[in-house]
């Protein structure tokens, strides 16, 4: 986990109408991710400068195939940060501050690193499909990712649908695990209950039936708006309440932002099986 690549991530000012920012965000993606043994390609392009990135990554050792969403554009950033220039990370008092870094750059940096150590090993893995929007922060019905998601929903058909990230619950000390499905009931779905259990085996961990909630009513988001009914949707991750995303000093835990790689990486494995 090289802490100064994700500085670097950071510091690129990926919001709407910052061409230069979103760009050196998409290198930077495309670069690490062909480096994990994904090949990429940008849609979207004519309609947007804040085109889709898709990645794909052929399996190992597996015939199971998962979907992953995520974002790179973030928020503008404005007012006085206790860190100083919101796209500077900077860590203070065991947090890591910096525009993105909970919504939605940080969990995606570290996705990626649990790819880089999958590739490296040659560890088993499922066939992957990564799509990876620059407009969830564009609250618009515009958006073009709805459009640009739904053939590869179509298409894929994977067993899991992975969602850009999730919480801890500060109050009760655990990790919360969304599994949900838009079609199926609870208790449908206990098979990747024991799967998924097993991976977080000795943490403190509750199960949710439902999803992280969206601006559905503002802008639709492409991932929940393409399920299908009976889609296995999962969403883990390091955020937790006092993130104060879309707010000055946004901020995620550091151990747990290294931790949801060894996360991710495990959730990989398992899945492969």
């Amino acid at each position: 986990m090289n802490g100064e690549e994700l500085n670097r991530f950071i510091s690129y000012e990926s919001v709407a109408g910052n061409d230069a920012g979103n760009d050196s965000a998409i290198s930077f993606l495309a670069a690490k991710l062909s480096a994990a043994g994904f090949t990429c390609r940008l849609e979207g392009q004519d309609f947007t400068r804040q085109p889709v990135l898709v990645a794909h990554r052929a399996p190992v050792g597996s015939s199971r195939k998962i979907l992953i969403y995520n974002h790179y554009d973030v928020e503008p950033a404005s007012g006085a940060w206790i860190s100083g220039h919101p796209f500077a990370l900077k860590q203070i008092d065991g947090r890591l501050y910096g525009r993105g870094i909970a919504d939605n750059k940080g969990p995606l940096w570290a996705r990626t690193c649990a790819f880089m150590n999958l590739q490296q090993a040659g560890g088993a893995c499922p066939e992957v499909l990564w799509l990876i929007q620059g407009e969830e922060e564009i609250k618009s019905r515009a958006n073009k990712a709805v459009e640009i998601f739904k053939p590869h929903f179509r298409d894929f058909q994977p067993d899991y649908y992975i969602e850009e990230t999730g919480y801890h619950d500060l109050n009760k000390g655990d990790q919360v695990i969304f599994l949900w499905s838009p079609g199926r009931p609870p208790e449908a779905l206990s098979t990747q209950r024991t799967k998924l259990a097993g991976i977080f085996e000795g943490r403190k961990i509750r199960f949710k039936h439902e999803h992280l909630l969206k601006f559905a009513s503002i802008s639709p988001c492409p991932f929940l708006e393409n399920l299908p009914p009976d889609a296995v949707y999962v969403g883990f991750g390091p955020n937790d309440p006092t993130h104060n995303i879309h707010g000055k000093n946004e901020s995620l835990d550091k151990s747990r932002l290294w931790d949801h790689a060894a996360q991710f990486e495990a959730f990989l494995m398992e899945i492969a099986k």
